[in-house]
């Protein structure tokens, strides 16, 4: 399913960028291309639709079913004194160790950026799970910091992903035209990943680390400020 929506999500994130640089650039050779590359990515749409669909499809089963039921049985049966605001701080606060000790490593490559936002997307999650053991400003807080490093190593990820995608897609195409604007495309992106990469790993300073880390140590002790 993962897998599925991963290219469902690279393929609307691309044709969204491609829109709106269309829109944009109103004329010139950058203009045409990018709405002809926009509808290119239209047309493959629906085949990135159907492997979800499929996905979804094979989640709905007996079986699954019988899955589902037997986890919320066992959790209602549960026998346990831990409230849910105690059990929500617990986890908190693991998943936020495990975040800071990641924060100590500067970023070097594709890798330590993709594994950071990784991380900063499965703390955000866990928080938003254990929103309600927490107080709302401080909650709110540590969204918004999560949020600003998630977008800015986003940007990185989005234009590797667009060019990884497009290196698929050229394999399985066969017309010259289509060919020559993907190929085109893949060689803007890969140059405008080469550039997020460096400008990541410039903005990811020691004192931009410490500010997010003491930001997440506020949260966990209730503060904002």
């Amino acid at each position: 399913m993962r897998h599925a929506a991963g290219e469902a999500r690279d393929l609307d994130v691309f044709a969204a960028r491609c829109r709106e640089s269309s829109s944009a650039q109103a004329s010139g050779a950058g203009a045409t291309a990018r709405r002809r590359l926009t509808r290119l990515l239209e047309k493959k749409r629906p085949e990135t639709r159907r492997g979800l669909g499929a996905g979804i499809a094979d989640l709905r089963t007996p079986e699954w079913e019988a899955q589902s039921a037997a986890v919320v049985a066992a959790v209602a049966s549960a026998k346990t004194t831990e409230t849910i605001a105690a059990f929500a701080d617990r986890r908190s606060r693991r998943f936020v160790s495990r975040f800071l000790a990641r924060l100590d490593h500067r970023l070097r490559d594709d890798r330590d950026i993709h594994r950071l936002r990784i991380e900063t997307k499965k703390l955000r999650y866990v928080l938003e799970a254990f929103a309600a053991g927490m107080p709302p400003s401080a909650s709110a807080a540590c969204d918004r910091t999560l949020r600003r490093l998630q977008t800015r190593l986003g940007e990185f990820t989005d234009h590797a992903a667009a060019a990884e995608r497009l290196r698929l897609w050229l394999r399985r195409e066969e017309f010259a035209r289509v060919r020559q604007t993907l190929v085109a495309a893949r060689r803007q992106e890969s140059a405008s990943a080469k550039r997020a990469r460096r400008d990541c790993i410039r903005w990811w300073t020691a004192s931009r680390r410490e500010a997010i880390a003491r930001q997440l140590r506020r949260t966990l002790e209730g503060k904002t400020a």
